[in-house]
């Protein structure tokens, strides 16, 4: 009885003497857009607290698979053409045995209008007359109810 105490006791030290590796977490999940259609080929990172980075990419149908060798709290970034970029705060402590399901909103657009006289675009410098150039806000901000009349606020309409 004695030496298999000494034995427990001896198993029992080694088993808190070396540090238990870190188990791997793994990370699935599925990239959409606002409709609900998978995204191909967004780019996932993830960054952990210590500043270990990790990349991985979605397969064809949005579905993602991320392996992970850290404990503690990560950031996940999302990159897809035409879309904005996404990131997300996971804690420790959150359930990785379910699917996330991350959704990417379009980009914003930025649109310019040039509207002239000959229908193609001409230099100001080649212009026989002043050029104004309404902003969207000042469009936006007018009282005018169409686009005639806020053209008609401009001097020489």
């Amino acid at each position: 009885m004695k030496k298999l105490f000494v034995i427990f006791l001896v198993l029992f030290c080694f088993y808190h003497i070396f540090p238990q590796e870190i188990t791997s977490r793994v990370l699935r999940g599925k990239v959409i857009n606002s409709l609900g259609s998978p995204i191909e080929n967004a780019e996932i990172k993830i960054i952990s607290d210590s500043g270990k980075s990790f990349f991985c990419q979605n397969k064809t149908v949005g579905e993602f698979t991320c392996e992970m060798n850290f404990e503690g709290n990560f950031l996940l970034t999302v990159r897809a053409e035409g879309f904005s970029i996404l990131r997300q705060n996971f804690d420790n402590v959150q359930d990785f045995t379910k699917e996330y399901v991350l959704t990417l909103s379009p980009e914003s657009l930025n649109e310019k209008v040039v509207v002239t006289a000959n229908r193609t675009e001409t230099r100001i410098g080649e212009t026989a007359a002043s050029v104004v150039s309404l902003s969207k806000l000042e469009i936006q901000t007018s009282a005018a109810p169409t686009v005639d009349d806020v053209l008609r606020q401009v001097p020489g309409f």
